[in-house]
């Protein structure tokens, strides 16, 4: 038993880390750096015109800065609360229902 090497573990100190809900600090940079070139290319008038010209890519945008839950006080006091979904419409079909939490909308 003395050949035998027993190797110990070494125990690292527990780090506390970046504190729960802090963001990283690269995606606030990055975000900064996403706004400055957005004020640089003409702001809400570049965003106008993209969303006319590239509609597709526009509501990519938009799907990914709305909230996908919105909450609040209906008109008696009762909580309303509004899921947003995403939902794929083929451009080969004229008109599609589309039925959301029990309202119906139509798609042209």
């Amino acid at each position: 038993m003395d050949d035998v090497k027993v190797r110990q573990k070494k125990v690292m100190p527990v780090s506390p880390g970046r504190p729960k809900g802090t963001p990283n600090k690269m995606t606030i940079e990055v975000k900064q750096m996403i706004l400055d070139a957005l004020d640089r290319a003409g702001g809400v008038e570049y965003l106008a015109d993209k969303a006319e010209s590239h509609p597709q890519a526009f509501m990519a945008l938009l799907g990914k800065v709305l909230p996908l839950q919105v909450q609040g006080t209906g008109a008696n006091g009762e909580i309303v609360v509004q899921r947003i979904e995403r939902v794929v419409v083929l451009p080969n079909e004229s008109r599609q229902s589309l039925v959301i939490e029990g309202v119906v909308a139509e798609v042209a």
